[in-house]
């Protein structure tokens, strides 16, 4: 068939050559010059590269301009087939400024995104992703929804790829917004709604992968099951196997959670479960008969085997660890063998990562560094933040597994400093910000497509062009009363919420002589303030000091919006809030315990920007308690919702009881958290200490937790 189909496109060629000969019109020479380059440029590089050249050497000659872009482009790619990258470039570069002076904004968004592809096959991120950002800003003011979609998932998996995670989110939401638009329209068939849902399994794949590598395990999962979900619905083998892969790598990190947690049994059952992920995605790929995947799929069933052989390790099974580590050892040679052979440099680099885990668990020290230096070595040439950041961990655990204690920690500061480097928690409250506004949007997308369908349906009833008027006059007219007394309501709506939790306000409107009083079984509660305050406020005006106080207050209302806990009121630098009340929660303790963690984190990046402009340095003590408290309304002139019960005052006591920068909790407390503070350890650097009876004023010895 590729032969009949060669055969052809010389054939095609011949043809068109043997028309320049008796053409004369000078601009239909230089497209058939055009054309036959094009289809020379697999079968005949070399003919086809003399064609185009000639081409572009006519139409600049007559002034041609479009031709002559079109001969560069073309030769831009007929050099990227051949891998001469930088050949590649130069002409692309040039039909791009070509394009530039006779402003053909669609031919510049191809070249941009042609540039956007190279420069990402060459590892260059910074290039790659200026040149894709161009062609996308383009798409967008051409008005082409498609093209500027594909170019949002691009940029997606760029920021991934180059372990810029959160931008990777940004876009992903992106092209969903774009997928969603898309689908809105009217008039589409079947096969293109299909493909609008084929692309959004790709996109929450994708998501999937982002928080996995953001450790976010549990969204991760639920990214992969929408994926999951759509690609069973379409029947997309292809999708589906890649989906249970990764579902088998997010498996396999669990099973490292409950390992860590020398919870051995259970992680060997998890790798069980992801072994069968790998299993159920292999058949697919040998299904259609995919052997690159097939070869990849088997490496990670061999790192699970050997994971399974660590674990057997542990807990004594000694004659299962050594069967495992044999199997793992045995098929990660043979992969090693077979990538190094293919020159695939990622494949190489991932099977001595696992190599060295294996040597390293079997004491072959020389070996498991000999493995990690290559890996560390391809890491580094191929500027992969990833293995980069894999590669410093992997040294830390040599060192420390030979006894060179202050390399090890040399390394292990090295890795911590590299894994954080892109990462910030203002971007993730953005993350989380952008996938609330997506499901708004999705919801009010959904609205609309009913409002048009009953707006069809009702005009279909209408038998009258006076009826018709009639009616939309008179929609207008509602419409524009209905909007404001909707924003009329909404301001009254909004003050009220400002002062109330939601619950209490719906209560006071039904009957505005309740006063909510409520007997809560189980709540929680926490305390802040900041040490010191009293000589910060002596160094700073008024004026300034407010200004900080009210942008670290606001970090915490919309920490604790995010996590549904509701503030119920500050005092100078002292901050009180309650989770549980006035609705109530089965996990009110683990919100509120991920509220702290995140009022500490949001502290110390407010200081790092604060510390630049001389500002001292604001010191947090929280303390947190749990346990029955009422709740209920105060005053009557100026409403304020008030907690009250021993536990508030308990609460009141750990906070004065904290550390300095720590988050200190009751044993009440701390026995609801537990499951809770071990997926905490893979978001936050903590230590945990325990504080064994301390006098507590007005209720005696005390058992503590502060995490510092």
């Amino acid at each position: 068939m590729l032969q009949v189909q060669l055969v052809a496109q010389r054939s095609e060629a011949d043809s068109m050559q043997r028309l320049i000969l008796i053409e004369k019109d000078t601009t239909r020479i230089v497209e058939l010059l055009n054309e036959i380059g094009w289809e020379l440029k697999v079968t005949v590089p070399d003919t086809a590269k003399s064609r185009l050249l000639l081409s572009a050497e006519i139409a600049e000659r007559n002034k041609l301009y479009s031709a002559q872009g079109d001969a560069y482009n073309y030769l831009g790619v007929l050099e990227s087939i051949r891998e001469n990258l930088d050949e590649a470039a130069k002409y692309w570069e040039a039909s791009l400024q070509i394009r530039i002076e006779a402003e053909d904004k669609k031919g510049q968004a191809k070249i941009y995104n042609n540039l956007g592809i190279l420069y990402k096959n060459k590892n260059d991120f910074t290039k790659a992703i200026l040149y894709y950002r161009q062609a996308e800003l383009i798409y967008e003011e051409l008005d082409n929804p498609i093209k500027a979609g594909n170019l949002a998932y691009n940029i997606a998996k760029l920021y991934d790829e180059f372990g810029h995670f959160n931008q990777a989110i940004e876009y992903i939401y992106k092209y969903l917004n774009n997928l969603e638009e898309q689908a809105s329209l009217n008039g589409l068939d079947e096969v293109e709604l299909s493909d609008l849902k084929s692309s959004e399994a790709d996109a929450y794949n994708l998501m999937g992968n982002v928080k996995y590598s953001l450790a976010r395990n549990i969204e991760s999962k639920q990214s992969y099951l929408k994926s999951m979900a759509i690609s069973q619905s379409l029947g997309d083998t292809s999708k589906l196997a890649n989906v249970f892969n990764n579902l088998g790598n997010l498996y396999s990190s669990f099973s490292w959670k409950y390992h860590r947690d020398s919870l051995s049994e259970k992680a060997i059952a998890y790798q069980d479960s992801s072994i069968a992920f790998y299993n159920q995605s292999l058949s697919f790929r040998q299904e259609i008969q995919d052997e690159d995947h097939i070869d990849r799929l088997k490496f990670n069933i061999a790192t699970c085997e050997r994971d399974k052989g660590i674990f057997y390790k542990e807990i004594g099974k000694v004659s299962l660890f050594k069967k495992k580590m044999k199997l793992a050892e045995d098929e990660l040679e043979r992969l090693r063998s077979v990538w190094s052979k293919a020159s695939d440099e990622l494949r190489i680099i991932q099977v001595n990562n696992a190599l060295f885990e294996v040597y390293l668990t079997l004491g072959k020290k020389q070996q498991a560094l000999d493995a990690l230096n290559t890996s560390a070595t391809l890491a580094n040439a191929n500027e992969s933040d990833w293995y980069i950041q894999r590669s410093l961990e992997d040294f830390s655990k040599y060192y420390k597994a030979s006894g060179q204690y202050e390399q090890a920690l040399s390394y292990s500061e090295k890795y911590n400093l590299y894994r954080y480097k892109n990462i910030n928690e203002k971007q993730i409250q953005d993350n989380e910000k952008q996938a609330a506004l997506y499901l708004d949007q999705k919801n009010i997308r959904e609205i609309e497509r009913k409002k048009e369908d009953l707006k069809l349906s009702n005009l279909k009833l209408r038998n009258s062009y006076i009826y018709i008027s009639i009616a939309i006059f008179s929609c207008f007219i509602f419409i524009f009363l209905f909007v404001r007394f909707r924003r009329l309501h909404a301001k009254i709506q909004g003050l009220l919420l400002n002062i109330l939790p939601p619950s209490v306000v719906k209560r006071i409107q039904a009957d505005a002589t309740d006063d909510c009083a409520t007997n809560f079984e189980a709540a929680t509660i926490l305390f802040s303030d900041f040490a010191g305050f009293t000589e910060i406020s002596a160094q700073i005006p008024p004026n300034e000091l407010l200004g900080y106080l009210n942008k670290f207050f606001t970090a915490f209302d919309e920490i604790i919006s995010e996590e549904g806990v509701e503030r119920i009121k500050t005092i100078g630098d002292a901050y009180m809030c309650v989770s549980g009340v006035p609705d109530e929660y089965s996990d009110h303790a683990q919100r509120m315990i991920r509220s702290a963690f995140r009022m500490r984190k949001a502290v110390d990046d407010l200081n790092a920007l604060h510390r630049v402009a001389g500002v001292p340095e604001f010191k947090i003590r929280i303390g947190i308690n749990s346990g029955p408290v009422s709740g209920g309304i105060v005053g009557v002139k100026k409403y304020a919702y008030d907690v009250w019960g021993d536990a508030v005052n308990v609460a009141s006591r750990m906070e004065s009881n904290a550390r300095i920068g720590g988050i200190n909790i009751s044993e009440d407390t701390y026995a609801l958290v537990k499951e809770e503070l071990l997926l905490l350890e893979e978001k936050f650097v903590f230590e945990t200490e325990v504080r064994k009876a301390v006098q507590v004023k007005g209720k005696g010895a005390m058992d503590m937790y502060t995490f510092k």
